[in-house]
């Protein structure tokens, strides 16, 4: 009889205790977007970036201070400026559905094309 060693599964059972469960939150988002009458094809970019937003945050309620923090982050990972306008469009009207107002930079992107 061959005996055989038993493996042991490396698996992560501990789960964060401080992590707040966002889907209920980007679920009232979806919903607010819909009832303001953004298009359809907006919705899912928006609901993507505002969880980014929630999970670097780490609160289903950030504050302005996040937004800015998180701004930074953005530019800190060299996205385009595009990149960042939207992100910001999409955080901008999660705060205005939780009831605050915040404001940002609108940073103009580089679409000049150069003729030689």
């Amino acid at each position: 009889m061959m005996w055989m060693s038993r493996k042991r599964l490396d698996v992560k059972w501990k789960r964060e205790h401080d992590a707040e469960d966002i889907m209920p939150a980007l679920k009232r988002y979806r919903r607010y977007l819909e009832d303001n009458g953004l298009r359809p094809s907006t919705i899912p970019m928006y609901v993507l970036h505002v969880r980014k937003y929630l999970e670097f945050a780490g609160t289903d309620s950030p504050g302005p201070d996040d937004f800015e923090r998180f701004r930074d982050h953005l530019h800190d990972m060299k996205l385009s400026r595009s990149t960042i306008n939207n992100y910001s469009f999409s955080i901008q009207k999660y705060h205005e559905m939780l009831g605050q107002h915040v404001t940002f930079k609108f940073i103009r992107p580089n679409n000049t094309i150069l003729f030689r």
